[in-house]
């Protein structure tokens, strides 16, 4: 059966967090998680980590690539966690 194309999944493709309250590649229906929300306040990038599941080649691709704005989203969670 095909998907519909309004996949509420994503996935998160940034760095493990030191609390383990993220892992990367953890799957979250309906996009991204509330319970992160004091994260987000602290950390604005972390939003940016999580992507569509359809697009998870494409990111990290992107991570991947120096100066691309996930690979920035990515170095500055690392650097913050």
């Amino acid at each position: 059966m095909a998907k519909s194309k309004a996949d509420p999944r994503v996935i998160y493709v940034g760095p493990n967090l030191t609390d383990h309250s993220l892992i990367r590649y953890q799957i979250f229906l309906g996009g991204v998680p509330a319970f992160i929300n004091a994260k987000l306040t602290v950390l604005p990038a972390l939003r940016n980590l999580f992507v569509p599941i359809n697009k998870l080649a494409e990111a990290e691709t992107a991570i991947k690539t120096a100066g691309t704005p996930l690979n920035k989203y990515f170095v500055i969670v690392k650097e913050a966690n």
